[in-house]
């Protein structure tokens, strides 16, 4: 299995500057300032109010205040959003996803406790896909939906928040950012070139769906799934250490 090493190369798009403070009235806390900053707030505001497909409603979704922040130049994508996740009004918080917070809490880091303080957190579609009639389930994003919200929103998001890593949890994260169809044990762990030229890491969703999967990239059982989230997480907080100096 590849993993990203203490060598990896990280090309950022950000200048060094001082770390904005979380604020309730900041879209994204540490969003990128000035016009790109605006352009980020508009979005997600405009992100809440889609009501564009039927098959979605009633069009439930994370907030905007709960996309974390973007001006690391580091964005975090799964599928959807969860159930769980929505109810506790965090993106990756469900049982099986809560384990990327789980890997960057392991790490006991002062500056970045939470994935909001590193990440920009999105998904492929915004709004919450149940199958009919049992709203409290969740299913597959259709075809469409998929293609109606990347269209629409997330490749806005991309060109908004310019970022240098992008991780895309799952295959349908990874095949649209990819731009082809993928075999996720062939890319899990390794960082690909996008053509607008950002590097995307493919992991593979640590569902007990994906288990033939994962242990066929090495990693047998959610505590090695863990250990590896962590190492990729140390590399990445250590960069942003050193671009991003906090104040004494």
């Amino acid at each position: 299995m590849a993993e990203i090493g203490e060598s990896s190369t990280f090309v950022p798009t950000a200048e060094k500057s001082s770390r904005s403070a979380r604020s309730a009235d900041n879209p994204a806390h540490g969003h990128p300032g000035g016009r790109a900053g605006r352009r980020l707030g508009a979005l997600l505001r405009e992100i809440a109010g889609c009501t564009q497909c039927p098959s979605l409603a009633p069009h439930r979704q994370f907030a905007v205040a709960s996309h974390g922040v973007a001006r690391f130049g580091l964005m975090l994508i799964g599928e959807a959003p969860g159930r769980v996740s929505l109810e506790q009004g965090r993106p990756f918080s469900n049982p099986r996803s809560a384990i990327f917070r789980d890997a960057l809490a392991a790490l006991e880091h002062p500056r970045f406790r939470e994935l909001e303080d590193l990440f920009y957190l999105t998904d492929l579609v915004k709004c919450h896909p149940a199958p009919a009639g049992r709203s409290t389930a969740n299913r597959t994003p259709s075809t469409h939906e998929v293609a109606t919200c990347v269209a629409r929103f997330l490749t806005r998001e991309l060109a908004t928040v310019g970022p240098s890593r992008v991780i895309a949890v799952g295959r349908l994260a990874t095949r649209h950012l990819l731009g082809r169809p993928v075999r996720m044990a062939a890319v899990h762990g390794l960082w690909c070139r996008h053509p607008a030229g950002f590097r995307v890491l493919p992991l593979m969703h640590p569902s007990p769906r994906n288990r033939r999967g994962l242990i066929q990239v090495g990693l047998p059982s959610p505590e090695a799934y863990r250990r590896y989230l962590t190492r990729v997480f140390r590399v990445l907080t250590r960069h942003v250490d050193g671009l991003f100096p906090e104040c004494a």
